[in-house]
C-alpha cells in the first residue's frame, strides 16, 4: 500500500510541478555546462535499485518530519516562483521528492536512500554565481605560469596581452563545466568507494581543487602554445579538444589515486543497522499521504489563484505613474524621448522626463512600474535589467546616500557615477515594493515575493534621478534640490495622485 501511495504522490508531484522539472531538463540540452544532468536521473534510479534489499529490510514507519520538510520546500518553491529565482525553485522540487519519500516510508528507509535522492540535486543547473571567481582564479594561474616560463604578458582585467596577440578569459573559460562535471563524478565515485563520510568529503574537495588548477593550466597552455607557435596553434578548436582530453586525464588520475584508500566494503553495498521488516499503523500512513497530497496540490493552486489577480494589477499599473509639474524654479517636464534612462524593460508602464534648473543644468528622471509575480521579461529584478550597458562594471564610484524630504523621514538611495560622453553622470536610484524602499536587488526580490504571496495590492517600482557634471558636489546639490522640491511625488514613487499635489 505504501509503495502504491508513494508512486501516486511522486507522479502527482511531477505533474503539478512539470514546468519546473521541464526547465531543468531543458538546460541539459541547451547549455553544455549542464549536459551531465541528463545522466543524473538514470544514475540515481540505479543507485535506488541497488538499495532495494536494504530498504525492504527495515520497518516503514511514516513520519510527520517528511510533511514538515515538504511544507518548507513548498514555501521555498512558492517564494522562488513569485520572485523569479529559477534555481531555488528547481532545488525546492528536488527537496520535495526526498521529503515525500521520508514522509511515506519513514526514517529507516530514508537513510538507505539518502544519497541516491540527494544525488538528484546535481540534475539542477546551478553554480553560475561561481563564474566570476573562477574566471579570476583562471586568469591568476595563467599569468603566474606564463611569467614562470618566460612568456611576456600584460594583464588588464580578464584581457591578457602577449607579443603575438590578445586573449580574453571569457565566461566559457571559467572552468565551471570542469567543476560541475567533476563534482558529480567525484561524488558518485566517493560514495561507491568509501564508507566513511570524512573520506568522501575529502575526495570530492580534492577533486574540486585539482580541477580548478587543471583549468588554469589548460588556459596557460593555450596561451603558451599560441606564443611558441607564432599563433598557429592554440587559438582554434584545438584548444577545446585539448581541454576535454585534459579533463578525462585528470578524472582518471584522481580515480586511480583514490583507489589506494578504497574501503573493503562500501556502505552502499552492505548497509548497517538492518532491522526486521515491518509495517506502519494504517492510520499514520493515511495521514502522511493525505498531508503530502494537500501540500503537493495546494501550493500550485495557491500560486495560480494569486496569479489570477495580476490582470487587475496590470490595469492599475498602466495608470499608476506620472511625472510632476515643475515646482520652485525648475522648468519641465520635457518628455521628448531624449532623457537618460536605465536599461530596464518589461515594465507595465514607464516614464522618462527632463527638468532644467535656473542655471540651465538638467536633471533626468526615470520611473517604471512592474506588476508583481510576472515571469520572464515582466520581472523588475532580472539579469536583463541594469543601470549601465557594460557587462563588466566600469563605474567610477558607488555609495549610499540619504534623501531628506519635506516630511523629515529619510529615503535611502544608492549613488552611481557612470562614464558618459557628456562627462561623469551621477545617478541616484532605489526600488519600491508597495511603500517599502530598498537599494538592494536581493531585498527587492524578497519584498516582491512576500507581497505577491500575501496578496497585497502592491506594485514594484524602479526610480532613478540623474545629472551630468564634472563637479560631484554640485551634482549632488542639484539632485537634492530637485528631490526636495518634488518630495511628495518622489516619496510615493511618482504615483499620479501624489504628483498632482
Amino acid at each position: 500500500m505504501q509503495l502504491a501511495a508513494l508512486a501516486m504522490l511522486l507522479g502527482l508531484l511531477a505533474w503539478s510541478y512539470r514546468e519546473t522539472l521541464l526547465s531543468i531538463g531543458g538546460k541539459w540540452f541547451s547549455d553544455m555546462t549542464y549536459s551531465h544532468g541528463g545522466l543524473v536521473v538514470p544514475i540515481s534510479l540505479w543507485l535506488i535499485f541497488r538499495r532495494r534489499g536494504a530498504v525492504a529490510a527495515v520497518a516503514w514507519v511514516p513520519t510527520w518530519w517528511g510533511a514538515g520538510v515538504l511544507l518548507l520546500a513548498s514555501l521555498a518553491w512558492l517564494v522562488a516562483r513569485a520572485a523569479g529565482v529559477l534555481v531555488v525553485e528547481q532545488l525546492a522540487v528536488c527537496a520535495m521528492i526526498s521529503s515525500v519519500v521520508l514522509a511515506v516510508l519513514g526514517w529507516q528507509a530514508y537513510r538507505q536512500l539518502a544519497f541516491p535522492l540527494g544525488f538528484l540535486v546535481f540534475a539542477v543547473p546551478f553554480g553560475r554565481g561561481l563564474v566570476p571567481g573562477l574566471m579570476q582564479v583562471t586568469a591568476d594561474i595563467t599569468v603566474v605560469a606564463l611569467k614562470w616560463t618566460g612568456v611576456p604578458v600584460f594583464r588588464h582585467g580578464m584581457l591578457l596581452s602577449i607579443p603575438g596577440g590578445d586573449f580574453e578569459v571569457a565566461r566559457a573559460c571559467s572552468g565551471l563545466n570542469y567543476l560541475m562535471t567533476g563534482v558529480v563524478l567525484g561524488s558518485l565515485y566517493a560514495w561507491l568507494t568509501y564508507t566513511g563520510w570524512h573520506k568522501r568529503f575529502a575526495f570530492v574537495a580534492a577533486t574540486m581543487a585539482v580541477l580548478i588548477i587543471a583549468n588554469g593550466i589548460r588556459a596557460y597552455l593555450t596561451v603558451a602554445v599560441a606564443h611558441w607557435s607564432d599563433m598557429r596553434y592554440g587559438t582554434g578548436y584545438d584548444h577545446i579538444v585539448f581541454g576535454r582530453i585534459l579533463f578525462v586525464c585528470v578524472i582518471v588520475t584522481m580515480f586511480w589515486i583514490g583507489q589506494r584508500w578504497r574501503d573493503p566494503e562500501s556502505e552502499s553495498e552492505s548497509p548497517r543497522g538492518r532491522q526486521p521488516a515491518g509495517r506502519a499503523p494504517q492510520r499514520n500512513a493515511v495521514l502522511a499521504v493525505v498531508a503530502c497530497l494537500l501540500l503537493i496540490v495546494g501550493t500550485p493552486w495557491y500560486l495560480s489563484s494569486a496569479m489570477a489577480r495580476t490582470d487587475a494589477q496590470a490595469a492599475l499599473a498602466t495608470s499608476g505613474l506620472a511625472m510632476p509639474q515643475a515646482r520652485g524654479e525648475w522648468l519641465g517636464p520635457s518628455e521628448d524621448g531624449a532623457s537618460w534612462r536605465p536599461l530596464f524593460t518589461g515594465a507595465a508602464a514607464d516614464r522618462a522626463a527632463t527638468y532644467v534648473d535656473p542655471a540651465g543644468q538638467r536633471v533626468e528622471v526615470y520611473a517604471a512600474v512592474y506588476v508583481l509575480g510576472q515571469p520572464g521579461e515582466g520581472e523588475m529584478i532580472s539579469y536583463r535589467n541594469r543601470l549601465y550597458p557594460q557587462e563588466h562594471r566600469s563605474l567610477l564610484a558607488e555609495r549610499p546616500v540619504e534623501l531628506e524630504l519635506e516630511d523629515g523621514a529619510p529615503l535611502g538611495a544608492r549613488e552611481l557615477i557612470i562614464p558618459d560622453a557628456r562627462g561623469e553622470q551621477m545617478v541616484w536610484y532605489w526600488f519600491m515594493v508597495g511603500d517599502e524602499v530598498t537599494t538592494s536587488r536581493s531585498a527587492a526580490k524578497l519584498l516582491e515575493a512576500l507581497a505577491f504571496i500575501s496578496r497585497k495590492d502592491a506594485l514594484g517600482r524602479v526610480i532613478t534621478l540623474a545629472t551630468v557634471g564634472d563637479n560631484a558636489d554640485a551634482a549632488r546639490r542639484r539632485l537634492r534640490a530637485f528631490a526636495l522640491d518634488h518630495a511628495s511625488c518622489i516619496r510615493h514613487g511618482f504615483a499620479p495622485d501624489d504628483c498632482a499635489r
